[in-house]
C-alpha cells in the first residue's frame, strides 16, 4: 500500500495445522520494530482475512529492523523475533 507495511503471521502446529492465538494485552498479537539508532514502531494485530494475526504499521523511516513479536497461544506468551531490511 505504499505508505504501509503489512506484517501476516501464519501460525501452524508441527503438522502445518492452524493454531489459533488468543488475546494478550487487549489485542491479538504485539510487535515491535527497532532500529540500531533506537528509533521504533509499535503495532497491534487486527485479524487478516484468512483468520491469522495482521501487523500494519507506518512505512519504516530507517533501513533496518530487528522485530520482537508477541502472541498468546494456549495461554503461554511465545515471542518471535526477526531482521527486517528495506529492499
Amino acid at each position: 500500500q505504499g505508505n504501509t507495511l503489512s506484517f501476516v503471521y501464519l501460525i501452524t502446529d508441527a503438522k502445518g495445522n492452524h493454531v489459533p492465538v488468543e488475546e494478550y494485552l487487549g489485542a491479538t498479537g504485539h510487535s515491535v520494530l527497532i532500529a540500531p539508532s533506537g528509533g521504533f514502531i509499535h503495532a497491534h494485530a487486527k485479524e487478516s482475512e484468512y483468520g491469522d494475526p495482521e501487523f500494519l504499521v507506518p512505512m519504516p523511516k530507517e533501513n533496518f529492523y530487528r522485530a520482537f513479536t508477541q502472541f498468546q497461544i494456549n495461554g503461554k506468551v511465545v515471542t518471535v523475533d526477526f531482521d527486517w531490511q528495506k529492499p
